[in-house]
């Protein structure tokens, strides 16, 4: 899931720190992708159907799936053809709190399964594969089966202790690689210089790339600040506050500076917090929303009989959301007018009660906090990442015989693959240059005071010097 809205809150209030440009751009790169993300792009994207039928994901004789090999094997031919040097980051154990989301995936899945089977006596195709594509995750198999094609095309594996994102990014912050390739924004929360956007989808889309420190820069919060407006937004690890979208988050972060002064300010009986924020309260019932009146609709005139009515079909926009509490403004404004029914108020609804937490339980967010600034990670020299040959006896064994690929086009991509090789051993004009960037996790935005002269009065800044001048001055 990553954090909600994050993206759009970046483009409307720093969007300087947010480039896209053309895959070339990365020649001599080397990048740490995150596995899962590209495994689950590559499982929905790479299907075969035709029209009238629904498309299903690619299987062998025996009937493994081999979509996610198929795309995985185009798919970084395509970034090493590319000159960028990949090193995939396969996830380990996942951290405690995230069951709770894990959790809420299986009852999506759950719901998806029965609306799929609804779609497919019902529905359209349309709707089959939409529905089926809800039922795709990532398995075990799934990942031991990319691991082997990776080695075999030469290319890195790494097995993350815990968030593949958070190894991502400490692979990142050590130098190790220039930034970390998903789709998830939560990679900047585990403060990932770069974050690569679009490198595994398959649409024709230019690069995002994201910087950490033009974010920080940008939106003038410290690290610790930018982690608590994610969690506020909507993170993996923990419920959030109801009714605090990004922008009010990133409003209430600047005025209070941390969740546990915003808690200390908030209205409670107007924002749902989640219980197990404030163990050892009992916590106050969300007030009864006010009474709700029908929405006033004007007869038609019988000239306009037939026509379809405005404001139908789905609405996924992200400020939908944000919009809700605004619904039936001004409903009676009108009331007196002829030809409009007479509006009548709706029960209201039960006040939400939540459960008291144990005092001794640590508040949730302060978990997910923890998990952001102190995660789960082994050390960048834990790995050694080499780019080799491909082994082209092994690989199309693999490809062919086991996965049942066309000989003909597993040779071709191997050829690519060959010669990727010798465009992978280009090097970058920019690293034969020092760079002048803060380091990773510097505190951005901050002015230093000026300079004082020594021995001056009223605090003068110290000029300075160029083309000669400011000689002999100490």
């Amino acid at each position: 899931m990553g954090i909600q809205g994050l993206t759009k809150l970046l483009n409307d209030e720093c969007p300087n720190c947010i480039k896209e440009y053309d895959l070339n751009s990365l020649t001599g790169r080397k990048i740490a992708i995150d596995a899962s993300m590209a495994m689950y792009q590559f499982l929905i994207a790479v299907r075969s159907g035709s029209e009238g039928v629904a498309a299903t994901m690619l299987t062998n004789e025996a009937g493994e799936v081999t979509s996610h090999i198929q795309g995985m094997f185009n798919r970084t031919i395509k970034l090493l053809t590319s000159g960028l040097k990949p090193v995939y980051v396969f996830d380990g154990k996942p951290p405690t709190l995230k069951g709770g989301e894990l959790a809420k995936r299986a009852a999506k899945r759950v719901k998806a399964e029965t609306d799929w089977q609804d779609a497919r006596e019902n529905g359209t195709t349309e709707d089959v594969d939409k529905f089926s594509k809800r039922l795709v995750r990532v398995t075990t198999q799934h990942n031991e089966d990319c691991k082997t094609l990776l080695r075999l095309m030469g290319v890195p594996v790494v097995d993350a202790s815990c968030e593949a994102e958070a190894q991502c990014a400490a692979l990142a912050r050590d130098g190790v690689v220039f930034g970390t390739g998903t789709e998830d924004m939560d990679a900047l929360t585990f403060r990932t210089p770069k974050l690569i956007r679009r490198l595994t989808t398959n649409k024709n889309q230019p690069i995002m790339e994201v910087d950490y420190a033009g974010v920080l820069e940008g939106l003038g919060l410290t690290h610790e600040e930018f982690v608590d407006m994610c969690i506020l937004c909507g993170c993996d690890y923990t419920d959030s506050i109801r009714g605090i979208g990004p922008k009010k988050a990133l409003m209430l972060i600047k005025k209070h500076h941390s969740i546990e002064e915003i808690l200390k300010h908030l209205d409670r009986s107007k924002h749902g917090i989640p219980a197990d924020w404030i163990p050892g309260e009992t916590p106050t019932p969300l007030a009864k929303p006010a009474a709700k009146k029908k929405k006033l609709v004007k007869k038609k005139a019988p000239e306009k009989e037939g026509e379809e009515e405005e404001g139908e079909g789905e609405g996924d926009s992200e400020g939908e959301k944000e919009a809700e509490g605004d619904k039936g403004e001004g409903a009676g404004e009108a009331k007196g007018d002829a030809g409009e029914e007479e509006a009548k108020e709706e029960p209201p609804a039960a006040p939400v009660v939540q459960e008291a937490v144990p005092a001794d339980k640590i508040p949730m967010y302060k978990e997910a906090r923890r998990l952001f600034l102190e995660p789960d990670v082994f050390p960048a020299n834990t790995y050694d990442l080499k780019w080799t040959d491909p082994n082209v006896e092994e690989l199309t064994t693999f490809l062919v015989e086991k996965m049942q690929f066309n000989a003909e086009r597993v040779a071709a991509g191997i050829k690519k693959l060959k010669e990727a090789r010798k465009k992978g051993g280009q090097t970058r004009m920019d690293t034969f240059f020092k760079s002048t960037a803060p380091p990773p996790g510097t505190k951005v935005g901050v002015k230093r005071p000026a300079e004082v002269k020594k021995g001056g009065k009223g605090g003068s800044a110290k000029k300075p010097r160029g083309g000669g001048a400011g000689k002999g001055k100490k």
